[in-house]
């Protein structure tokens, strides 16, 4: 995974190290004392909050960079789901070519 993500770039790098604050110990974990959200550089906070708005708005209050963890948390369903309902078209894309080649 960590060989996959030094090709990443944009928002699925940032996505990447995002999520990787949560897996290892960092301040992160914190964030009751320190919002992991408002601790990332500026720039990132505008990929991740430009993504957000683009792709999952109309969820509420727009993500900027002055936003909250709790405000992005808010999209995680969203997210989460679309991300699952890509995984299905991919799956079924992939059986559908399997047994094309067959």
């Amino acid at each position: 995974m960590v060989d996959h993500a030094e090709s990443l770039h944009g928002w699925a790098r940032n996505v990447y190290d995002f999520g990787c604050r949560f897996i290892h110990l960092s301040n992160a974990h914190d964030h009751q004392a320190r919002d992991p959200f408002r601790a990332l550089p500026v720039e990132d906070r505008r990929v991740i909050a430009n993504h957000l708005n683009k792709y999952h708005g109309g969820r509420g209050e727009p993500v900027s960079i002055d936003s909250t963890f709790d405000d992005v948390i808010a999209y995680a369903p969203h997210v989460l789901k679309k991300i699952s309902s890509n995984l299905e078209v991919e799956v079924a894309r992939l059986q559908a070519s399997r047994y094309v080649a067959s």
